[in-house]
């Protein structure tokens, strides 16, 4: 039985994080000992989907400081208050009454209120402005419209970009806009006729010419088919745009691919992508101690402070606003700290200086010696380090260590195979195994139907190498091809590490990694005061202000008409019992709760919470489940022995009788190759730990159960698809041995994997073997060969906490 895995298209966010021009050096270690054609260029008729951006950016253009809007118009005010002041201190004016409408101490007054409330409305706005985006844009920019850019003199005059997410989200707290939306700088790429902008290592493009093509458009698409896109899209209304990578083109466009296919594409690449590299960016003490004295809460105690110093309590209001000093200092401490561990491992340490075998055209002037002309470039096998590597780039991936290599940017592998360790990403204590990819579903023609990858896809995913995953296993199948043949049969030269080779997808920030450590790094900067913007926290304070409000009315209306009360200090009192409902406190304590939970995460478990508002909410958790075995027990799994099919049998039927042992019982043909033949076990060339001649003191990588299952089988693993029959000495059973033909991955949505095989060394007949979740295989099992006592036996045994599969032949 063969499946194939279903097609789930959902939308991908490609974006770019920085965009370095910079040189790069390619006098590396270099073979010279194979050429290649061109990469054929893609159908006329052929359309890239650019990705959906998933943020709206306006280009802004900074006021003048007069023009400002917290500037001028309060600049007049003032200047205009202060002349009727000193209008009405004139001793002329004081004695001709006759000319003001109002008596001259309630002109005074009048310009004192007047005065008051300008002040406190002008430091609103200046608050406002440093607490919301959009208001810090009405105030500070001018909105400068996309639709009259037409040349680089009107893209000149930008200088910021308000940049908005399309996606809120609102259980991050009441301060989620300013975590989805920001001002960034602009920058004007004249050599590329483009404005560049970079938000928290995301990068968006504008270019304003339509005859001209982008440069991360021009890399993928051929010269006619630019032109014809540029022309299209000049009826549709220019915006910025992410950086396009290829990761949904055609599958016809990866079998065609032979890399960059001139040194133009290659500079071309290296203005657009920059450095492979997820650096980032550490803001200062004082940046950080800024951010959280602008925060409300501290303001609001600090005006605490100031009513407190106005009734006299002089030495308890400095204690509190050194306290709170203090304590802000340390929180801005321990988040520097937090951001330089952060920024220690992004930037790789030895792994950045790790260097790979790429496949690059020729410089100019070895291609004229060699014959080179336009229409066929030559290509070398050049070493390179890993922050030179470029979207496009066909790379060599192979394991240069026993504690593997770390893979250094996504790609999609073309050739050969390999074994990799997805746990940093996601958790999953088993190697994955991954092959090239198939690209035989596509065709030349119809090619607007053709399929495309997609990441997303649990098929597509079986052939992507993730960036910071570790290779542990690592061969190229078809190393021995002669270059020659390349064009021919779609492969590539052997390369001289003998690796797999694949096409590099995304690099840098854009990695399924650097997007992870963005999100850290964004939240580490920027989320720090979520955890006490939360619902409850407000819904405490209005219950408490609404106490407050009824004691302060009823003191202000008993002391308001008593002539022996100071109705000043009689107001004052009244505001700080409104103020008082807030402790100082409270914002410290919330606030060093979560601070402290989460250096504690970090400092013994390593982990780092992106989503601090969460760490709270982990306080209302009553039961923990965890789904994966490794993470309380060990990865090690043992065979608890093979249940056979009966007729008018029963599920009470003792244990010791109806489980049987591939070493101690004989087992059926057909289910002895089932086990020892659907599996995506791979041999490793690092020494094996266990020296128990399991597989000839060979380590295997895999999944635990089918480790546990081959080794009580009798068979050991020769290579990635022979399995073997051990020798007599050893266990072995004498059998014939398989090879497998293709396999289909295991996949947790269909929760089966099916591998074609045959035995007698590829002679003997196709064989189709398959297992899987029992309630899953149940629906392909013919009525005849399913048990009446499935159900039953199956529960029997998943009820004593055991994984149970069913195996099926044809």
């Amino acid at each position: 039985m063969s499946t194939n895995a279903s097609q789930q298209k959902n939308e991908l966010r490609n974006r770019k994080s920085k965009n370095n021009v910079t040189s790069r050096s390619t006098s590396s270690d270099v073979n010279l000992t194979s050429t290649q054609e061109d990469a054929p260029p893609m159908d006329e008729t052929e359309e890239i989907e650019e990705p959906p951006s998933s943020f709206q950016i306006t280009p802004l253009i900074q006021s003048s400081p007069l023009l400002r809007m917290d500037v001028g118009p309060f600049a007049l005010l003032y200047l205009s208050l202060v002349a009727a002041d000193h209008l009405c201190s004139d001793d002329t004016l004081e004695h001709d009454t006759e000319t003001l409408p109002f008596s001259m101490e309630t002109t005074r007054l009048l310009i004192t209120c007047a005065f008051a409330t300008t002040l406190v409305v002008h430091a609103g706005v200046v608050l406002l402005a440093q607490w919301r985006v959009s208001w810090k844009v009405a105030v500070g920019y001018r909105v400068a419209h996309l639709e009259e850019t037409t040349d680089l003199v009107e893209m000149s005059k930008w200088t910021h970009a308000h940049v908005q997410s399309l996606h809120s989200n609102s259980s991050s707290g009441s301060s989620s806009e300013n975590q989805m939306a920001g001002i960034a700088p602009v920058q004007v790429m004249e050599h590329q006729n483009c404005a560049v902008v970079d938000f928290h290592h995301h990068i968006f493009r504008f270019c304003p010419r339509k005859h001209r093509p982008d440069g991360d458009i021009s890399l993928w698409r051929s010269k006619e088919q630019s032109g014809m896109q540029q022309s299209s899209a000049t009826q549709q209304s220019p915006s910025f745009r992410s950086v396009l990578y290829p990761t949904n083109l055609p599958l016809v466009f990866y079998r065609g691919w032979k890399g960059h296919g001139s040194n133009i594409n290659v500079m071309t690449a290296q203005q657009v992508y920059g450095l492979n590299q997820t650096i980032l960016e550490l803001p200062s003490f004082g940046e950080l101690l800024g951010e959280q004295l602008m925060a409300p809460f501290f303001l609001f105690q600090v005006f605490c402070v100031v009513l407190w110093s106005l009734d006299e309590y002089w030495y308890y209001a400095l204690f509190t606003l050194c306290a709170l000093l203090m304590f802000e200092s340390t929180l801005a401490f321990n988040r520097q700290q937090s951001l330089q561990r952060l920024h220690h491992r992004a930037s790789g340490g030895a792994g950045s200086q790790d260097r790979f075998w790429v496949l690059r055209p020729m410089m100019s002037g070895l291609s004229l010696r060699n014959g080179g002309d336009e229409g066929k470039s030559s290509f070398v096998w050049m070493r390179l380090p890993k922050t030179e590597l470029l979207p496009g780039d066909v790379v060599s991936v192979a394991v240069t260590s026993t504690e593997g290599t770390t893979v250094p940017a996504d790609l999609v592998m073309l050739q050969g195979s390999a074994v990799c360790d997805e746990a940093l990403l996601t958790g999953e204590s088993v190697p994955q195994l991954k092959q090239a990819l198939d690209t035989t579903s596509a065709s030349g023609t119809g090619v607007k139907s053709q399929p495309r990858l997609d990441l997303q896809d649990p098929l597509h995913k079986e052939s992507v190498l993730f960036g910071g995953t570790q290779l542990l296993v690592s061969n190229n199948e078809n190393s021995d091809v002669d270059p020659s043949q390349i064009g021919a049969n779609q492969q590539f030269p052997q390369p001289p590490d003998g690796g797999a080779v694949g096409m590099i997808l995304r690099t840098s920030f854009e990695t399924v990694q650097g997007n992870l450590l963005r999100t850290m790094a964004h939240s580490a900067r920027s989320g720090s005061n979520n955890n006490i913007h939360t619902w409850d926290t407000f819904v405490f304070i209005v219950m408490l202000i609404g106490c407050a409000i009824m004691a302060a009315a009823l003191v202000l209306r008993e002391g308001w008409h008593d002539e022996r009360r100071n109705r000043f200090r009689l107001v004052l009192h009244v505001i700080i019992i409104i103020t008082s409902v807030v402790p100082p406190e409270l914002p410290m304590e919330l606030s060093l709760a979560v601070t402290n939970s989460v250096a504690a995460l970090v400092r013994t478990c390593q982990v780092y919470c992106s989503e601090l508002f969460r760490i709270p909410w982990a306080g209302e958790v009553n039961v923990c489940c965890f789904d994966k075995t490794g993470t309380l027990t060990s990865d090690e799994m043992r065979l608890r022995g093979v249940r056979l099919p009966t007729v008018g049998g029963s599920a009470e039927l003792a244990e010791e009788n109806a489980l049987l042992m591939p070493d101690e019982d004989e087992i059926p043909r057909e289910t002895l190759r089932v086990m020892i033949g659907c599996h995506s076990l791979t041999p490793t060339a690092a020494p094996s730990s266990r020296r128990d001649n399991s597989n000839g003191g060979i380590a295997i990588v895999g999944d635990p159960l089918e480790q546990a299952v081959l080794r009580t089988s009798g068979y050991r693993l020769v290579g990635s698809n022979l399995v073997a029959p051990m020798d007599d000495e050893d266990g072995g059973s004498g059998g014939p041995a398989m090879t497998i033909l293709h396999r289909f991955a295991f996949s947790s949505k269909l929760k089966r994997m099916t591998v074609l095989a045959t035995e007698q060394g590829g002679k003997g007949e196709m064989l189709a073997l398959t297992k899987g979740a029992p309630e899953t295989l149940k629906t392909k099992l013919t009525k005849e060969s399913t048990p009446p006592n499935y159900d039953e036996i199956a529960f029997h045994h998943m009820s004593h906490g055991r994984r149970v599969l069913a195996m099926a032949v044809r």
